[in-house]
C-alpha cells in the first residue's frame, strides 16, 4: 500500500507507480495498489466535529509544519479535523504519514521535535563524578546520597564496544504512571526516571575494561539501588551478560539496530514528556542527529557521528516500558497491546 498526497512524494512512491504501470501494461494485473486516503476521509459519519486546522504539508526545500492564523502559506496545505491536533504537535511527520497519508522521503531526522529533547533533560546533580571516563583518569566517584527512591526496580543497557568506539551505561526506572491523551483514547503509560548517562571512552592504546563496568553496577546495587535487569547489545556481549547473570541480575541480549521498536518507545516516552534525563550533552546531541534510514529499516547516526549513549537510553526506556514486573510494582495492569513481553532476559 503506497499514499501519497499534493506534491510531497518519495523516490520509493513513484518507484512504486512505475512498477504498478509496467506491471499493467506487461500483464493486465498488478499486485500493487495505489491508496490516496486520508484517516478522516474513511472514518464514520460523526466521527469529527467538523473543526478543522491548516497543516503545511512540506515539499523538499521546507519543513511541514502547523500553520497559525497569521500564516499566509497558500500551497501544500491540507485541512485536518481538529480531534488529531495533538498528534501533529507531537510528530508532525509521523501524522503526517500515518493520519494524512503523505509520503516522506527514505532518509530524515528520527526526531523532528527538538523542543520536546531539550525538555527531557534536567540540571538535576548527577550521580556520578564525571560525565565520561575511560575508568583511569579522571577517577570515577559514586554519590549514593543522591539516589531517587533506590526501591524502585532499575533497568540497566550497555552499549558495549571494545578499543575504537565508545561504550554507553544508561541505568533508569519508572517513578510513576501517566495518562495520555492518544485522540479520543487514554492510554496508561509509565514516567521514567533515568538515574545515570555515562560514556566509557577506550584508554589511549588500550581497550575498555569490561570489569571495571561490571564494578559499577555491583557497586549502585551495593549501595542500595534495585538494580534488577541488565541488557547489552550483542556485540561481545555474551561473556559480560553470562558473568552479570552469574551474579544475581536478569540479564539479556539486545540489539538497537535489528528492530525500530526501542526508539520507537524512546520517540512516545519524549514526546509525551514521561522522560526525565541528567544534562549530557553528548548524549543530546546523539538524539538530535539520529537518521531514519528507511531502506535499511533502522535508526542511524550520521557517517561522522555515535549513538552509543542514545542506544543505552533507547535499551532502558524500551526495557522499562516492557517489563511486566514494572508495572507490578506501581499496582498498574498492563495492557496487553501495549505490552510486549521482551524476549531473552533470564536469571542468572
Amino acid at each position: 500500500m503506497i499514499s501519497c498526497v499534493g506534491n510531497v512524494r518519495s523516490q520509493f512512491t513513484d518507484q512504486r507507480e512505475a512498477e504498478r504501470s509496467r506491471q499493467l501494461s506487461e500483464t493486465g494485473t498488478t499486485s500493487i495498489y495505489l491508496y490516496d486516503r486520508k484517516l478522516w476521509e474513511v472514518k464514520p459519519e460523526g466521527t469529527y466535529s467538523g473543526e478543522t486546522f491548516r497543516v503545511f504539508v512540506g515539499n523538499f526545500s521546507q519543513q511541514p509544519r502547523v500553520l497559525v492564523d497569521n500564516d499566509n502559506e497558500n500551497t501544500d496545505v491540507i485541512d485536518v479535523p481538529i480531534e488529531h491536533k495533538p498528534e501533529f504537535d507531537r510528530d508532525i511527520l509521523n501524522a503526517l504519514r500515518d493520519i494524512a497519508g503523505v509520503s516522506t522521503q527514505a532518509i530524515q531526522p528520527f526526531f523532528t521535535n527538538r523542543e520536546a529533547i531539550a525538555a527531557c533533560f534536567s540540571d538535576r546533580k548527577p550521580l556520578l563524578s564525571c560525565l565520561s571516563t575511560d575508568f583511569i583518569q579522571p577517577p570515577l566517584e559514586l554519590f549514593s546520597s543522591r539516589f531517587y527512591r533506590p526501591e524502585l526496580i532499575r533497568f540497566a543497557h550497555l552499549d558495549l564496544s571494545i578499543s575504537q568506539d565508545a561504550t554507553g551505561i544508561v541505568v533508569g526506572c519508572v517513578d510513576k504512571f501517566v495518562k495520555v491523551q492518544r485522540g479520543s483514547e487514554i492510554e496508561i503509560l509509565p514516567h521514567i526516571h533515568i538515574d545515570l548517562v555515562l560514556r566509557v571512552m577506550p584508554p589511549a592504546d588500550g581497550e575498555i575494561p569490561y570489569h571495571r563496568i561490571r564494578e559499577l553496577l555491583y557497586l549502585l546495587r551495593d549501595h542500595g539501588m534495585n538494580l534488577r535487569f541488565v541488557t547489552a547489545d550483542s556485540f561481545q556481549s555474551v561473556d559480560m551478560v553470562q558473568t552479570l547473570g552469574r551474579a544475581g541480575f536478569i540479564t539479556g541480549q539486545r540489539s538497537m539496530d535489528r528492530t525500530p521498536a526501542p526508539y520507537e518507545w524512546l520517540k512516545s516516552a519524549l514526546y509525551d514528556k514521561r522522560l526525565t534525563i541528567p544534562e549530557h550533552n553528548v548524549l543530546r546531541d546523539e538524539l538530535l542527529a539520529l537518521e531514519v534510514d528507511s531502506k535499511a529499516g533502522k535508526i542511524d547516526h550520521p557517517p561522522s557521528g555515535s549513538k552509543d549513549l542514545a542506544d543505552a537510553l533507547a535499551g532502558v526506556v524500551y526495557g522499562l516500558s516492557t517489563r511486566r514486573e514494572v508495572w507490578s510494582q506501581h499496582k498498574v495492569i498492563p495492557s496487553p497491546v501495549i505490552l510486549t513481553r521482551p524476549v531473552g532476559l533470564r536469571a542468572g
